[in-house]
């Protein structure tokens, strides 16, 4: 028997299930192995020739049991790529243009009614897209911007929502509704069996996970005099104030929302989400441990874990004190005092973000949540593209327009979430941060 050619084998069988799961890095490699081992079958034929018609009887035999998934792979990439390139809202060939339209140029002439002077170029490309929408569209009496636009602050908003920068899976561009994807409800069960015994059948349970669009809208506040005389900096800025906002808004949906037609469901509302036990306790590492040790017994323990919470639970992290002796109410720090957030987080063992959109007050009125989970497993959809809008309220939110001069850019899209796998999150709400 040849190892080499046995350990490839084996590694392609891995890599089909792993293609067969969706990993869609594995499909490369996959097809690239089966090449490798063909040659290596080819290579050695003097030596390997009593097991050559075996080995070739293996490779063809994984080769069919995944070869229908790699397929149909292709042509779904194929048909999303044709779909994507025929959609006219992505007008085509805008693509090298995009870095030329500006969202202040478009919110002046918004403000001005001026189009041709302020934002001649704007104009034209909002022109096309809304030739290209349908009623289906449920625009909001704004300017739709093209997909290529949309898709820039799409990044900025990555940047700027805590819950995304943790390894969350997002899809944008999502056509239709609701979404659906598979879940896993439970595994099937292995069993060691006698010879000629039959193995006791057991089968996957598949649930289904959906989303369904969501709006989430942000306003920003802005002067008549910034928005005359801002210059070309300012496009920056105005694109970085509504990723923040609109990062915050989504930040506290995917922790806290709860649900229904207006937002999505946070991970605190998931029904199989693993509930943070030992009572109401401060933070300490042994309760992170602990939390940690959840996903661990319940086979969660894996992928893109990382931890969530206020940045109140990190601190009081950080100021943890161990008693020296009976009676000792000082003790002495259990993390030195001059470690950084990075020297933390490697002290816990894991990624920590943190968020002052999580409340600090529930509970007897000082206690706070913390989120531990494979952060891979929560999907974010969004649908449609950035709709812009100047708002022409007298007030917004309190703040008299009028009275302070100011102007408000309201920015309008499409969002919603699920999680595949509820039980890969633990989520504590009672940590005492008095």
């Amino acid at each position: 028997m040849n190892e080499q050619i046995e350990k490839l084998l084996a590694r392609l069988d891995t890599l089909g299930d792993a293609v067969k799961k969706g990993h869609e890095e594995a499909k490369g490699e996959y097809v690239q192995l089966k090449a490798e081992i063909a040659e290596a079958i080819a290579k050695h034929t003097d030596s390997i020739s009593e097991h050559r018609d075996e080995y070739e009887g293996k490779l063809t035999a994984i080769d069919e049991k995944y070869e229908t998934v790699v397929k149909e792979i292709e042509y779904l990439k194929e048909e999303y790529k044709k779909g994507v390139e025929a959609d006219p809202k992505n007008l085509s060939g805008f693509e090298e243009e995009k870095d030329k339209f500006s969202i202040l140029k478009m919110a002046r002439a918004m403000m001005s009614g001026d189009w041709e002077a302020e934002a001649p170029f704007e104009k034209a490309v909002i022109e096309e897209v809304r030739k290209a929408q349908t009623a289906s569209d449920n625009s909001q009496g704004g300017f739709v911007v093209p997909r290529q636009v949309s898709a820039d602050l799409i990044e900025l908003l990555r940047a700027n929502a805590v819950v995304l920068g943790m390894g969350t899976q997002v899809l944008t561009g999502l056509v239709g509704s609701p979404y659906e994807q598979p879940k896993i409800k439970n595994g099937g069960t292995a069993y060691w069996v006698g010879e000629g015994a039959a193995i006791t059948e057991s089968e996957l349970g598949f649930g289904m996970a959906q989303m369904q669009p969501k709006q989430l809208g942000a306003l920003v506040g802005m002067t008549n005099r910034w928005f005359r005389m801002a210059t070309p900096d300012g496009e920056a800025m105005i694109r970085n104030d509504l990723a923040t906002v609109l990062g915050l808004a989504l930040d506290l949906a995917l922790l806290r929302g709860i649900g229904g037609s207006n937002q999505p469901k946070g991970i605190s509302q998931l029904t199989n989400v693993l509930v943070g036990t030992g009572g109401v306790v401060a933070p300490t590492y042994d309760l992170f441990t602990d939390l940690v040790g959840q996903l661990e017994d319940n086979n969660s323990l894996r992928g893109s874990v990382g931890i969530v919470s206020h940045p109140i639970v990190r601190r009081l992290l950080k100021k943890q004190k161990i008693a020296q002796y009976s009676g000792d109410t000082a003790g002495d720090q259990f993390f030195a005092p001059i470690m950084s957030d990075a020297q933390i987080e490697s002290a816990v063992g894991y990624p920590w973000r943190t968020t002052t959109q999580l409340p600090i007050t529930l509970g007897g009125g000082n206690e706070a949540e913390i989120f531990i989970g494979n952060w891979a497993e929560l999907i974010v959809g969004i649908w449609s593209n950035l709709e812009f809008a100047i708002a022409t309220e007298a007030s917004v939110g309190g703040t008299s327009a009028f009275a302070n001069n100011m102007r408000f850019l309201r920015v309008i899209t499409e969002v919603d979430s699920m999680v595949r796998h509820e039980e890969s999150f633990v989520y504590k709400v009672d940590t005492d941060v008095s």
